[in-house]
């Protein structure tokens, strides 16, 4: 049998499982992304697990082999993992002012992505951690050289940057050739 990670990684969907005000489990499929070692699923406010996972922040992941891969559909290849659900960001208060920045911030790193990196996935990461709000912008692309960067600094990356300055914050972006980009972008929070 395969490793685990090597099954993980053919895995593109679980099935997430909450416990809702009556401690009754309801299950569901959803997409997900792997980033260090952590698993995000985005969850609509309207679904049901959203209101069950702010009453009870336990919840039960499960990937499962596809039936079409499987030799015996008894001996189905699984995993089930307990899980600590950490929301950060739900209940944040941006003022217009950031909504923007931040929102103008993400279209010029998306639309770098697509127009240069040729990668094949991008995760969007919030966090809310110290007072500090961050964004990162993650793809597996083909990165870039940071030396021959800094000389072809481009409208775009300059206004990135002074979007994240007018916020009092700062942006980053890391990556090597072959290995993706990262652009990073943190701000005070609350706003100062």
């Amino acid at each position: 049998m395969q490793n685990l990670n090597e099954f993980l990684q053919t895995i593109k969907s679980l099935t997430i499982s909450s416990l809702d005000e009556n401690k009754n489990p309801f299950s569901s499929y959803a997409p997900y992304v792997k980033y260090n070692h952590k698993y995000y699923v985005y969850l609509s406010l309207m679904a049901k697990h959203s209101k069950n996972l702010t009453q009870n922040k336990i919840a039960s992941i499960f990937f499962s082999e596809d039936e079409k891969d499987c030799s015996n559909i008894f001996a189905k290849k699984r995993v089930s993992i307990q899980c600590n659900v950490e929301n950060s960001v739900s209940d944040l208060q941006l003022n217009d002012l950031q909504k923007v920045s931040l929102y103008r911030i993400l279209e010029e790193a998306l639309s770098n992505t697509v127009q240069h990196a040729n990668a094949t996935s991008v995760g969007i990461y919030l966090k809310l951690h110290n007072r500090i709000f961050s964004m990162e912008i993650v793809d597996n692309g083909i990165g870039y050289d940071q030396t021959q960067m800094k000389s072809k600094d481009g409208f775009g990356l300059m206004d990135m940057k002074q979007r994240a300055l007018i916020l009092e914050g700062q942006l980053t972006i890391t990556g090597n050739a072959g290995k993706g980009t990262t652009v990073k972008v943190e701000i005070p929070y609350p706003a100062k």
